[in-house]
């Protein structure tokens, strides 16, 4: 008796379009976040990209401030590669900074602001942020400083600003208010 023949397995890798499916259509053009704005801004630099109740800003506008924020950032010593904590109420300073640590080529961690300081030291933790960005100012009832400060008890001892040695977040080495 012959034996059976079963049809080959697909490997997850392989894909079976339907009949008549057009895969150009699912495709797009592989690319980063700052290139998405610069794209956006190449069509519509003078259209509205932000519109927040007490500001409105165009794409020329936030590239602009986003390319000023990435160049202080990689003055500050932000690399390609870098993982960049976001610790900021919702605004167009989160937006800008956002795209600033793209246009940088380091990776934003967004963290939540509602975090509590166990939640915070964890993720920046976990998340090997080199820095974090934040505010000094309270909004919406955080005070994102004393949140960091009671998240890293040593924060408050460092002598170097600029070269932070936290025991619970080694890779962290700079607060930017």
């Amino acid at each position: 008796m012959p034996a059976a023949t079963s049809a080959p397995k697909l490997v997850d890798s392989q894909y079976v379009p339907y009949i008549g499916e057009d895969l150009a259509l699912s495709r797009i053009d592989v690319t980063t976040l700052g290139d998405l704005l610069l794209k956006a801004y190449d069509q519509f630099p003078n259209k509205p990209a932000l519109i927040f109740p007490d500001s409105n800003w165009t794409y020329s506008e936030l590239v602009a401030r986003a390319m000023r924020t990435a160049r202080g950032l990689q003055a500050i010593g932000v690399k390609p590669g870098d993982n960049v904590g976001l610790l900021l109420p919702t605004g167009t300073d989160l937006v800008e900074t956002f795209f600033a640590i793209a246009f940088c080529g380091a990776t934003a961690v967004l963290i939540n602001a509602r975090y509590r300081a166990a939640e915070l030291a964890y993720v920046i933790e976990n998340s090997n942020a080199v820095t974090v960005v934040t505010t000094d100012t309270i909004a919406e009832q955080v005070d994102f400083t004393q949140r960091l400060t009671a998240a890293f008890t040593d924060l408050s001892s460092q002598s170097d600003a600029l070269h932070l040695k936290i025991g619970a977040a080694p890779k962290l080495s700079l607060i930017l208010r």
